[in-house]
């Protein structure tokens, strides 16, 4: 299949492997993804609401029409081709809807598949369908069910979809099996599902839109189908401004500015088509990027937000609104990395200078608090503590949680201590500072390598965060060392970095999908791939210049050509480069975002 980028007179093209999938988001957390044919559960339309996210369109089909021979992104927009015939995808912005248009008028079939994100359950699903000229309306109903309930019969939410088009519309009303190869391959059960197949229209243009109230969904279709031409045109505008660079950060920007989600949530997705939430370490680490790409108000909110959600211990909750509480718990609740990963982004502003006075003033009290909380909770003989499964790398394989002292948590503690002391000048912070940065180097460093965690020398990428977050720890030439020596045991030749020692008995060279096996044993994380390029380039540029090269190569690549139309994956399979996981991931477009900053202004 051939996929092309086309930005005004520019175009670009490649053959593509696979189902080609692409993303579009509204702005206020709805999202289209769509493949060739579905191959996964999160496939489809899915509308954001109240904190929920619903699926609701599981495919739009064209009857007896070839597959696609082409897909076209136009970044405010996306076509594709079938011979003669051409597709047309498009998401207004802050608005419940979506149109699609044919080049001509053709017989679709649509699949419905209402239900919330994340609720397999299939029994108790009600569709009622009423057509009129040019209009159909679908109220769903939830409902409990003995096969799957403990009750029966109790309606749980209903919604109502709209269908505004230009042709002739009959109901199907058929149940259909689905098994989704994608979810499949990725051990994500239940693979297999009935959808609703509920219409056919012969129709050139088809506006979708879904409301909890079946007027405000009419109302919604009719407006968009009314103002097409003028919404496409306001689109196409807003994306100008992401065109102005090389093509895959145009791309890696705009699928991360579709990952905030504003009207006052101030949020940002950890990835699409499943981390629809706020998770704490990946907004903070992502927000830099927002900074980068003109977005400084945006990454503003979100770290004033994730101040003012401070826990008792000192911590950020890991997902932002969940109403975890605190951190006692078996469970972890809290992110070890968060309230770090917060003050290396809050350094950030303070450098673009885009905090006000007031601004500084709640910042410096909040982390006062948060500091002397941290202390009190995790700190042991100087260095901080964490919970197995709390970091980043948050999945347990033969008791391998990293409980402990963890390197990046150590770095990020002395980043906060010396941002606390720039906005304070308390004499405090810098004492602070000064022993815990000599304790951890003696702990940590043993003139080759720094350690993972205290008394842990197992290669893993972590040191190229601390490196990141308190680049003086160590000197540019024991940097140099260290990251030599790291990529002797962790360098995949494709281009990424293993997240642990491929010679570990732990080690996966394949990513084993749900089941987390490999999740943090192998798999390269496109993320971390990106940082370890900048922390190197930092360092010495030269030496290190045939890994930049090559972790940008690969990125560039799963951006444009691998996986979802213009979006980073989360992660690839250490043996060959893949695009796997989460296909539009916040911190692989964010830190992409931030290389290409990086290698541009050297």
């Amino acid at each position: 299949m051939k996929a092309t980028y086309s930005f005004g007179s520019s175009s670009v093209s490649n053959d593509v492997a696979g189902s080609c999938s692409f993303f579009l988001a509204n702005g206020k957390g709805s999202f289209l993804h769509f493949a060739n044919r579905p191959v996964s559960k999160y496939n489809g339309w899915f509308f954001y609401s109240s904190g929920n996210m619903f699926r609701v369109i599981e495919d739009i089909q064209l009857v007896n029409c070839p597959q696609p021979s082409e897909i076209i992104s136009k970044i405010y927009c996306v076509e594709r081709k079938r011979a003669k015939l051409v597709e047309s995808f498009f998401i207004p912005q802050a608005r419940d809807s979506f149109a699609y248009e044919l080049s001509e008028p053709y017989l679709v079939s649509i699949a419905l598949d209402i239900r919330k994100a994340y609720d397999m359950r299939q029994w108790g699903r009600s569709y009622e369908i009423k057509l009129s000229d040019g209009l159909a309306v679908i109220r769903f109903t939830k409902s409990t069910h003995i096969l799957e309930d403990l009750g029966h019969g109790a309606k749980e939410y209903e919604l109502f979809l709209a269908i505004r088009h230009d042709g002739k519309a009959s109901c199907e009303e058929k149940w259909v099996y689905r098994s989704y190869a994608y979810d499949g391959a990725r051990s994500s059960f239940p693979d297999t599902r009935y959808v609703f197949s509920a219409l056919r229209a012969v129709a050139k243009r088809l506006v979708f839109a879904v409301s909890t109230d079946r007027e405000s969904a009419v109302r919604e279709a009719n407006y968009v189908y009314n103002n097409y031409a003028k919404l496409l045109n306001e689109e196409k505008s807003r994306c100008r401004a992401f065109a102005g660079r090389d093509l895959a950060y145009s791309c890696a920007s705009k699928s991360l500015d579709g990952l905030y989600v504003a009207n006052g949530a101030n949020g940002l997705f950890a990835g699409l088509p499943w981390f629809f939430q706020f998770w704490s370490r990946d907004e903070a680490i992502s927000s830099r990027a927002l900074m980068l790409a003109g977005k400084a108000d945006f990454a503003k909110a979100i770290l004033l937000r994730q101040l003012r959600a401070v826990l008792n211990d000192g911590r950020t909750p890991n997902i932002s609104g969940a109403g975890y509480g605190d951190s006692s718990g078996a469970s972890p609740s809290s992110s070890a990395d968060g309230i770090g990963w917060v003050c290396v982004r809050i350094r950030d502003l303070l450098q673009m200078k885009k905090l006000a006075n007031s601004e500084k003033k709640f910042v410096a009290a909040s982390l006062e608090k948060a500091a002397a909380n941290l202390r009190k909770s995790y700190e042991r003989d100087g260095l901080i503590y964490n919970r197995g499964l709390e970091t980043w790398m948050d999945t347990a394989v033969s008791n391998d949680t990293r409980e402990g002292f963890r390197i990046e948590i150590q770095s990020l503690q002395l980043a906060m201590y010396g941002l606390l002391y720039r906005l304070t000048r308390k004499p405090e912070y810098i004492e602070l500072e000064k022993k815990m940065a000599a304790k951890v180097r003696e702990k940590f460093w043993n003139g080759s390598i720094l350690a993972d965690g205290l008394d842990d020398f197992t290669p893993r990428p972590n040191a190229f965060i601390a490196a990141y977050a308190y680049p003086q720890l160590l000197s540019k030439e024991e940097w140099t060392l260290c990251f030599r020596n790291l990529l002797s045991s962790l360098w995949l030749e494709w281009g990424g970095l293993s997240t642990i020692d491929k010679k570990s008995s732990l080690f996966l060279d394949t990513y084993t999908g749900e089941p987390p096996y490999s999740y943090h044993r192998g798999d390269s994380w496109f993320w971390i791939n990106n940082l370890a390029a900048i922390v190197m380039h930092r360092t010495d540029k030269k030496r290190f210049n045939g890994y930049i090269r090559k972790i940008h190569e690969a990125s560039t690549a799963d951006i444009l050509w691998k996986g979802a139309l213009g979006s980073h994956s989360e992660l690839s399979s250490a043996k060959e480069q893949r695009a796997e996981g989460s296909l539009n991931q916040a911190w692989s477009n964010a830190m992409y975002v931030e290389l290409e900053h990086e290698l541009k202004s050297s």
